[in-house]
This record gives C-alpha cells, structure tokens and sequence, in this order.
C-alpha cells in the first residue's frame, strides 16, 4: 500500500513537471526577410503561458559585420492564457554591409531556451579610397608639411574606377575653393588648410574624408654643431678620427728591451735543462 502511494506521488510530482514545462510557449518571432536601405532593423516576438508565471529572456540580433551591442536581461509576469509580444527596435541598416543576420529570443528562467530567425540586410556596399596630398605630381613623396610658395599635388587611390568626387578645400584664412581632383595649388598662405571630399559611385555607399595639411613660411634649419672644439684637450666624444688636432693617435704600448731579453735567456735555460734531462734518462735506460 505504501509502495503504492509513493509510486503515486512520483507520478504526480512529474506529470506537475512535465505540466510546468509545456506551459511557456514561445510560438514565433514575425521578422521581415531583408532590410534594405532606409530601413529600421525590427521584429516582434510573442509568448504565451497556460499559467501564471515571471520569466527572464533577451532579445536581439546577431549580425558577423554589426558590433553586439549591451544586452539587457528583461523581466515580465505572464497572465495565463493570454499572449505576450514585444517589438525590438535595432540600428538603421544603411551604414551597414550586405550580410546575413539572426534575430533571436534567448528564455533565461523559469528554464532555458532559444528561438531564433534569419534575416538579411541588402544595402550598398562600400569601397576604400585614400586621399593624397604630395610634393610632385606623381605623388612619389607624400606629406602634410609643406613650405610657402611650393605647389602641393591632390591626388587619391581608389577601389572603384571613375568615382565621382567632390572637394572643398578651406585655406587658413577659412576661404574655400572647388577642387576637381587630380589638381595642385601653389601655397601661397601660411597656416592650417583642409581638404573634404566626398566620393560616389553607383550601387556603392558614399564615402566622406576629410584631411589636414599645414604651410610653414620655411624648413627649419637646423645648426650643425662639430664634435671637435679644437681647445688641444681631448673631450669626451673626441677622438683621433674627429678631432685629430686635440687626440692623439694611440699608440701600442711599448715592452721594455730588458724584458725581452730577460725572457730570451729564461727560454734558453729552459730548453738546457730538459735536453740534460732527457740525455740522463736515456742512458740510465740504457744500462
């Protein structure tokens, strides 16, 4: 009998359980297949519960080329039978690259689950494009120093042939000029200039660049200033090489004569001594 109860009890307890989990439903995020340019990134979620009960979920959309922005864990009190649905609202997608996106709806508690859904974002790609201020028309020497009265070369590297450009560039005196690039100017004012542009080109996005360059009346100069201070006393940083009127050539120290010789005749002894030594003991093996 008591076995029977038991057995009972854990029929219920799991069928409870069982009741629990089933009883959060998350049917279906609506989200559009593609966003194109214009477009706000956008979807709505519904859930719906046969019972009362808090859960804790996120919301929001996963993109390889679009950085993830903060999450936020959200909190809502279901009411039995009755659904629930939320509107995520995420980035305009014109500033973004053409990829493929998932939105999702991750359920953190009472349990853990994830519903999600792809999409696409369909908008003009982008192009690199370098712009160039130069010392000659080739643009071999690049800068943004330049002296007064020299001519400065505008030029630019594009990944996109032909693009169509516009360019404005504000002298120091905050006049502008209508630039058509490739062109030069002879720097005629001293001071801080900027050049912005702005480059198009069909089914691409529009590129915006500004840049700064400056004039200076003339290059510094710079005094050479010589090693040598030619005072006949031998400085530090001073040697024969650079100041050979102040150092001396260093010489090879000498060896005293008496040294020498003294060695010679210890050598001389030395060479005595073995061979008597040798002489003796060949005789003595001898006999």
């Amino acid at each position: 009998m008591v076995k029977k109860i038991k057995l009972g009890l854990m029929v219920c307890i799991l069928l409870f359980s069982i009741a629990t989990v089933e009883a959060l439903i998350v049917p279906r995020i609506d989200i559009k297949s593609e966003f194109r340019t214009g477009e706000i990134i956008s979807f709505n979620f519904t859930i719906y519960s046969d019972i009362n009960q808090q859960i804790r979920y996120i919301l929001g959309i996963n993109c390889p080329g679009i950085p993830s922005a903060l999450l936020e864990l959200k909190t809502k009190d279901l009411i039995a039978e009755k659904p629930f649905s939320e509107n995520y609202t995420g980035p305009l997608v014109d500033i973004f690259e053409p990829q493929e996106c998932v939105a999702y709806f991750s359920l953190i508690e009472p349990y853990e689950t994830k519903v999600d859904k792809e999409f696409r974002i369909i908008t003009n790609p982008s192009f690199s494009f370098e712009l160039k201020t130069c010392k000659d028309q080739a643009c071999s020497e690049k800068s943004k120093i330049f002296i007064k009265n020299e001519n400065i070369y505008f030029n630019y590297d594009s990944e996109v042939p032909e693009p169509t450009i516009t360019a404005t560039l504000t002298l120091p005196d905050k006049t502008t000029q209508q630039l058509t690039l490739p062109t030069s100017i002879k720097a005629e004012q001293i001071g801080t200039y900027e050049l912005e542009i702005t480059a198009s080109k069909q089914d691409y996005k529009t590129i915006t660049k500004k840049q700064q360059f400056a004039v200076i009346e003339k290059q510094a100069e710079i005094p050479f200033v010589g090693v040598c201070n030619a005072n006949n006393k031998c400085e530090p940083g001073e040697n024969y090489q650079n100041c050979p009127q102040d150092c001396r050539l260093e010489e090879i120290p000498k060896i005293p004569i008496q040294i020498i010789l003294l060695l010679i005749i210890f050598i001389f002894i030395l060479i005595i001594f073995c061979f008597k030594i040798t002489k003796k003991t060949i005789k003595k093996s001898k006999r």
